[in-house]
């Protein structure tokens, strides 16, 4: 409060003997109650939105705790144990099933490496003193290198130079330094029969003796093909016994694009017979593989393209294991165009279509220069030519600035097949959206109110354009919307470990980054067992290299596979789920261990304790801010420094922000966990539903006892029987995944009805969790063929493709993206039924913390609150400045009407003074 002071020297009363300065002082009082009230208010107010600030800290300290176990693999926690360590150990997570499981290593995986024989003194000798220079050239996991080495670079330089080349594909060299001098050793960084490593030039490098002379090469090795050489076949027609033991089973071992696929080839199989499994696989798992009919070399027979071909060399043929690059551009084609793609044509001026209307062709074109795509549209006639199409493309003058269109003959003579790759540009690594976001909660619109809208995104490299691999498609349905949060959870979610969507500053926005995880698309052939066909290394004439060809590892899984027979994997490392379901392992030497799984109850019941801690952390302040003591002492209003030390109420007693709060919170920890349903037996005794589905189930309730220490806390019942409940000892004894589920489970879809429906898919952000009702019926067709005639889910009509369904509007209902699979095909009857989207207790509390709207969020509960408190503050604030200002004019006003005061009682005063003179004086005149 501002005091009044004036700037003169003053004694109050001298002139009238009334202290009117302490007057003054006892009106001022009264004149300030308004002021000290609104200051005691302010207080008040401050008291309140610090108060606020505890529960923000406290309930951010509880989001941090839910977030260390808000996953089934955090939550359920694995014990693993291992009876030689010294041949395997092993970690666990959730997907783990509890038992014993038998390793047995009979090789580890190694890594290639080119070692020279001979030493070189000093790791400072001049290694390259031709004045030309030198080079250095190797190949590596399908990756070709050529790097020029300056003159009078030294051994330690040209390490420098490899270990430091900014494509450097994956191998260090290192120098190797014994009694007679240094080694050079070059060697992959990766474990693994397919990740080659052969030097095949070191031309005017005077360290090496010469240059290299690579003989006895068995495969031409190519960016995406592997050429067997040393072996080839008279004919095309696959008959050649490949495997002629009579007893032994063989192996083929190939990869392509980071896909391995071992083939047991059996006793007296022929060629036709492996190249055919090869095909199969390859439709099954390669983008753009189909398998033609026909002869293995025949391209007649259907569109596709085989990954085993025999190819004709002018005198016979030679096994091929090959995957076509077939761009689909940076977009996509109509299905028009794919489907000319798709087809082998006799000639290039084979007919497109001989009669009907014209067809349109289109092409979306990316456009790297300002990150945008467009479509280029051709219109074509009956009669025209498969190079029609590829000229009038190119003639279109759009396309010519991305790629170019171009008729591709196929291998040996086969036939031709239009080709439109985009044109190379300088990094493609990942594909940015052109479109600017302000926040992640902005929002993607599909302004088309007709038709759906598909965004296709694919594999790309550094080194060329993208690549056919198609990774994901998102498709938004006329007018919808997503969120950019939404819409990088699908992504996400779509692109699994193949990449990642994150976003990224553009400015004072964002932009949406796709940043994709892959190396570049190749094939291999690996060592097998299979003579003819089996990889080896080429030879180095001159014998001064000894070199290490890589190795998988071999191992067997509780003795499977029988026989010879062993599983391969490329690293010694191997990551959980890709031999066996929720177990990494580590390959440390070769022979047998036992790996023990089991539940860690003590970890996970820590955890429980920790959630119970953590909503009771948080349930003991908001108490402790609300209360109401019968027993507190009210201090009197002229003593208090706030309202509330006038009163019984807390902090936040009564406040309906605070109220509104911890009710959301009792109810989301007291409710069932969502889209989880109570266990039902039916009549048939057939028990569905999940066997826990609230806490309460599980020993947790909540302290009901007024005046009880525990009172509105969670408490955790470790007795059995105890208040009729069961333990929660017992609960994890009966069945601990159940009691992870009901705490961390997240996104798990499923179908309350699995002899009607089963669930099939969902895009998590879209699809809220909950339980939702479906029905459908079905009819006959005209050919007495059933099929879908209608279908719901959650109320609303459901799109129908085959004996699929899903849910595409409309936007925002909570059920939103959910497909099923339809399994009773009953006519005559409405089908019915429910499909669950299953959240835990950890996520669901976590999800109302979250996001922009969440009660942490700037949109959310908190947030808003804290702002209307430092609103109403500063309000007060500028009322406590005007009674201020206020307090300083009566002060200054009232100063100048005593000081008046005291000017005309002087006067008087010294009237009378001079009157008692007088007066005094005339008498003592009388009486003389």
């Amino acid at each position: 409060m501002v005091q009044y002071a004036s700037g003169s020297i003053k004694f109050s009363g001298l002139g009238s003997d009334t202290d009117f300065q302490a007057l003054i002082d006892k009106l001022y009082t009264v004149e300030s109650r308004q002021a000290n009230q609104l200051l005691k208010w302010k207080a008040d107010w401050q008291q309140r939105l610090e108060a606020f600030k505890q529960v923000r800290s406290e309930m951010l300290n509880l989001q941090t705790s839910l977030m260390s176990m808000g996953s089934m693999n955090k939550f359920l926690a694995k014990t693993c144990t291992s009876s030689e360590e010294k041949y395997v150990t092993a970690i666990a997570n959730a997907d783990a099933l509890n038992g014993m499981y038998t390793i047995d290593v009979s090789q580890l995986a190694e890594q290639y490496s080119w070692s020279r024989n001979t030493n070189i003194y000093d790791k400072n000798d001049v290694i390259c003193d031709d004045d030309a220079g030198g080079i250095f050239e190797y190949r590596y996991a399908g990756k070709t290198r050529k790097l020029v080495i300056p003159k009078g670079t030294t051994l330690q330089g040209l390490q420098n130079i490899i270990n430091n080349d900014s494509q450097n594909p994956g191998v260090k060299v290192q120098l190797v330094t014994g009694q007679d001098g240094i080694i050079f050793q070059l060697q992959g960084k990766d474990t693994g029969s397919s990740n080659i490593l052969v030097i095949s030039n070191t031309t005017n490098l005077t360290c090496f003796g010469g240059n290299i002379n690579l003989t006895e090469e068995k495969y031409k090795e190519e960016q995406n093909s592997m050429t067997l050489l040393k072996t080839t076949f008279a004919s095309d027609d696959g008959e050649d016994i490949i495997n002629p033991s009579a007893t032994e089973y063989k192996t083929f071992v190939f990869t392509v694009d980071g896909k391995r696929k071992s083939i047991s080839v059996p006793p007296q199989a022929k060629l036709k017979d492996l190249m055919k499994e090869i095909n199969d696989w390859g439709a099954a798992n390669i983008a753009g593989c189909k398998p033609r009919t026909g002869p293995p070399a025949d391209g007649t027979g259907g569109n596709g393209e085989n990954l085993a071909k025999l190819v004709f060399n002018g005198t016979d043929y030679n096994f091929v294991l090959s995957k076509r690059e077939t761009y689909h551009g940076a977009g996509s084609y109509n299905d028009e165009l794919l489907n000319v793609m798709d087809t082998n044509f006799s000639s290039k001026t084979a007919s497109l279509f001989d009669s009907g209307p014209d067809r349109q062709y289109t092409v979306y074109v990316f456009k790297p220069d300002d990150d945008t795509s467009y479509p280029v549209t051709v219109t074509m006639s009956a009669g025209e030519t498969l190079e029609d199409l590829a000229n009038r493309l190119n003639s279109s003058g759009l396309l010519g600035l991305n790629s170019s269109a171009r008729v591709m003959e196929e291998p040996a003579g086969s036939g031709y097949r239009l080709s439109v790759p985009p044109a190379a540009t300088d990094d493609m690594w990942g594909m940015v959206l052109s479109q600017s976001f302000s926040s992640d909660q902005a929002l993607i619109k599909n302004t088309d109110l007709t038709q759906a809208k598909t965004l296709t995104i694919r594999l790309c490299n550094s080194e060329s354009s993208p690549q056919s691999n198609e990774v994901l498609k998102i498709t938004m349905a006329a007018g919808a919307e997503y969120t950019v949060r939404d819409f990088i959870n699908t992504i996400n979610e779509g692109l699994g470990n193949k990449g990642k969507a994150r976003l990224e500053a553009d400015g004072s926005n964002f932009k949406v980054v796709i940043d994709t995880y892959t190396t570049t698309p190749r094939v291999t052939i690996e060592e097998g067992t299979l003579d003819t066909f089996k990889y080896e290394l080429p030879k180095e004439s001159s014998g001064l290299w000894q070199i290490q060809q890589g190795k998988n590892a071999h191992i067997k899984v509780n003795g499977w596979p029988s026989g010879d027979e062993v599983l391969e994997v490329a690293s010694n490392n191997i990551a959980a789920g890709a031999v066996v379901d929720g177990l990494a392992l580590t390959l440390r030497g070769t022979g047998e261990a036992v790996i023990t799984v089991a539940n860690d109850t003590e970890k996970i019941t820590e955890n429980v304790e920790t959630f119970v801690q953590s909503i009771n952390n948080l349930r003991t302040l908001l108490q402790s801010l609300t209360t109401w003591d019968e027993e507190k002492t009210q201090l009197d209003p002229d003593y208090a420094d706030s309202q509330f030390e006038m009163q019984r109420g807390s902090v936040l007693t009564g406040n309906y922000g605070i109220q509104m709060l911890s009710s959301q919170f009792k109810t989301a920890v007291a409710s069932s966990s969502l889209g989880c349903n109570h266990l039902v037996t039916d009549a048939a005794g057939v028990v569905t539903g999940d066997i826990f589905s609230s806490l309460s189930q599980i020993g947790i309730t909540t302290n009901a006892t007024k005046g009880h220490a525990n009172y509105g806390l969670l408490e955790i019942n470790y007795i059995d029987g105890k208040g009729g409940q069961k333990s929660l000892s017992t609960a994890l004894t009966e069945n601990p995944e159940a009691v992870a589920r009901m705490f961390a489970v997240y996104g798990e879809g499923s179908s309350n009805n699995q002899e009607l429906f089963q669930y099939h898919s969902h895009i998590d952000g879209i699809a809220k969790p909950g339980k939702y009702d479906v029905s459908y019926t079905v009819e006959l067709d005209g050919n007495g063929d059933p099929y879908i005639a209608t279908a719901f889910i959650n109320g609303q009509p459901a799109k129908i493709s085959g004996w699929q369904i899903l849910l595409t509007e409309p936007n925002g209902d909570p059920a939103r993206s959910i497909a099923l699979d339809i399994y009773n095909m009953a006519t005559g009857v409405e089908h019915k039924g429910t499909v669950s989207i299953k959240q835990g207790k950890i996520n669901e509390l976590l999800e109302m913390m979250d996001g922009t709207d969440g009660i942490l969020g700037s949109g959310g509960t908190l947030k808003n609150l804290e702002k209307n408190y430092q609103t109403i503050i500063d309000n007060i604030e500028k009322k406590i400045k005007q009674e201020d200002d206020r307090l300083v004019k009566w002060w200054q006003t009232m100063d100048l009407k005593f000081s008046r005061l005291e000017t005309v009682l002087s006067k008087y005063n010294s009237i009378n003074d001079s009157l008692k003179t007088q007066i005094a004086q005339l008498g003592q005149s009388s009486s003389t």
